[in-house]
């Protein structure tokens, strides 16, 4: 979410694209509501190899000038009294574009929802899949109950692997490096086991076997 918002995709459309998915909230609604603070601690306790920065310096520049999310008034959105939604910032836009040419991000103006809402979910799916290949879930169902049951995707979709194999891993694997391609990013190659479920035709629990 927070490469797209560099690339050129407004906050709101961002969340917006992602609620008309399924989800529950969307991401930059999520991180105002658990607070930037929770965004802020993980990535100081995590390998700075494996994050790209540049994506993050926006959360930082919120962080720094006190917008906190929700509890503090402020984060990506506003928060006009304790019971009033979310208020776009056309502020915090502004910064994302500052960042992204800090960063040297070249900015679009076409990323529509159904982009956004792809980009993010076959997100999931890759590193869902790298889990698989790590051993720490032993079933792509597994995975799907845990972002069913604690993360809001929602149900009908049958979670984030479930989806990947109803919409075809060929076809998953095609998009990822298409946005791979687009983006110039290594983190669109997909996971060893996604290509080897793709080639093979099956399912994730079938080339996990």
């Amino acid at each position: 979410a927070l490469h797209l918002a560099l690339e050129g995709a407004s906050v709101a459309a961002i969340d917006r694209a992602m609620t008309a998915f399924g989800m529950p909230l969307g991401p930059f609604a999520l991180m105002d509501l658990t607070g930037l603070e929770v965004n802020v601690n993980m990535r100081a306790e995590a390998d700075p190899a494996l994050i790209d920065a540049r994506a993050f310096g926006i959360v930082d520049r919120l962080y720094e000038q006190g917008r906190k999310g929700r509890v503090s008034g402020a984060g990506f959105y506003r928060y006009d009294g304790a019971a009033a939604g979310p208020a776009f910032d056309m502020s915090v836009d502004a910064m994302i574009a500052e960042e992204a040419g800090r960063a040297g991000v070249p900015r679009r103006g076409d990323i529509g929802d159904g982009e956004i809402a792809d980009r993010c979910i076959l997100t999931l799916v890759n590193e869902g899949t790298r889990i698989l290949e790590e051993g720490v879930a032993l079933r792509s169902g597994d995975i799907d109950i845990v972002y069913i049951a604690g993360y809001g995707f929602p149900r009908a979709l049958g979670g984030p692997m479930h989806w990947a194999e109803q919409e075809g891993l060929a076809d998953i694997a095609a998009r990822m490096k298409r946005y791979g391609a687009q983006t110039g990013a290594a983190r669109w190659r997909p996971a060893a086991m996604l290509m080897k479920a793709a080639a093979a035709g099956s399912g994730f629990d079938a080339a996990r076997a």
